[in-house]
């Protein structure tokens, strides 16, 4: 990787283009808590944590790094869509859309645990509930070089999700669409699932949420008999695993505890394996980015057209494994993929090579897990000081 051009990143020329979030912003209401609780039973938080979250953390990473940014969603009535809207305002984030709603913005309960993992409980309110109405708004305002980011969540909203998921299909061919799936992937309708696969021009997934994908891409085209399910310690060399038709283990699905206690080299060997085959459903010219958290991220930044053909299909099928950044601590894993998906979308900004951009992603995401909210984008100075010291 070329670190003397990375560590120049947010210097000389603006970053190309906008980062426009279609879709909601939510405030989080993060406690801290020393383990979950059982059912039925309560337990004191130590901490709590109270700011705008959900896409609101693509948008402020995007801005931290220099990046134009503007929201395409909805901001309703009430305490929660004040502070959004307050939120935007300070950070420079321009909002697409005028109409309003008398409800207010939905609000998502995380409980933070002292490893730093996070588990959430999201109430839906106004952002999930956009019209087509809206869509015309922001089609309107958009910019040629703009770059459309959309999480998974959007599209299981009974309101919002059918009409994203004919939107995305017609937008894809005008701007760049990125799209990350979200850990309720697997509750995404199938027709969800093709138009995401059909119109993103970026997929950043993390690994569980690759291996699920990919098993629910694969029923829908008849292989269900080749699912894949297994854990990354069955790639060990040790104890060979038993491989389906399509090349890649099958026992159980991977858990987080499997992932956790497993050499850094194996849980990549099954990323790479993986993205491999997510890659061959989606466009060939599309890039595909599966996030390994302190492991590192594997990506594939597929082809262009004009050179696609039979002769360099293994191009675009050759991942890149690009090396973690270790955090100092952990202390909140809370928006740490939405943090990594802006670094990189701003590395790219800035006519930094895509495996490069994915390498400060890395890095970024590694600071972010410091810090305690989702909206925890490091500065570039930061980034730029921790390239320097890797």
């Amino acid at each position: 990787m070329n670190t003397q051009k990375m560590n120049n990143i947010g210097s000389g020329e603006e970053p190309k283009g906008r980062l426009v979030l279609v879709g909601s912003i939510v405030m989080d209401i993060l406690l801290y808590i020393d383990h979950l609780p059982d059912r039925g039973s309560d337990i004191l938080a130590s901490q709590c944590h109270i700011s705008p979250g959900g896409g609101f953390n693509v948008l402020n990473a995007a801005r931290q790094l220099g990046m134009k940014a503007a929201y395409g969603g909805i901001i309703g009535t009430g305490r929660w869509a004040s502070s959004i809207q307050e939120a935007l305002s300070e950070h420079n984030i321009d909002h697409l859309t005028s109409l309003t709603s008398e409800i207010d913005n939905g609000f998502v309960v995380g409980m933070v645990e002292p490893t730093g993992e996070r588990t959430f409980i999201t109430y839906p309110g106004c952002e999930s509930m956009l019209q087509g109405e809206h869509l015309v708004q922001i089609e309107d305002k958009l910019h040629n070089d703009d770059t459309i980011y959309i999480s998974g969540y959007e599209f299981l909203y009974p309101v919002s999700g059918p009409l994203l998921s004919n939107w995305i299909v017609h937008a894809s061919q005008r701007w760049n669409i990125v799209i990350d799936p979200g850990p309720l992937v697997g509750e995404l309708h199938d027709k969800s699932l093709v138009s995401i696969i059909s119109a993103c021009s970026l997929l950043t997934l993390n690994l569980k949420e690759a291996e699920t994908l990919l098993n629910r891409v694969q029923e829908g085209v008849g292989a269900q008999s080749s699912r894949i399910s297994s854990s990354p310690a069955d790639l060990s060399t040790s104890a060979p695993p038993k491989t389906a038709s399509n090349g890649l283990p099958s026992r159980v699905s991977p858990s987080l505890t499997d992932l956790g206690t497993s050499p850094a080299d194996i849980v990549i060997e099954y990323a790479t394996r993986l993205a491999k085959k997510l890659h061959r459903h989606l466009r060939k010219d599309a890039t595909l980015i599966i996030r390994a958290g302190e492991h590192g991220c594997v990506i594939m930044p597929g082809t262009s057209h004009s050179t696609d053909s039979m002769e360099n299909s293994d191009l675009y099928c050759t991942p890149a494994i690009i090396p973690s950044s270790p955090a100092r601590k952990t202390v909140d894993t809370t928006g740490a993929g939405d943090v990594h998906t802006a670094a990189y979308l701003a590395g790219v900004a800035y006519g930094i090579a895509k495996t490069d951009a994915a390498w400060i992603a890395n890095v970024a995401a590694s600071i972010s897990v410091e810090r305690q909210g989702g909206a925890s984008c490091p500065s570039i100075a930061e980034i730029n000081n921790r390239l320097n010291t890797q």
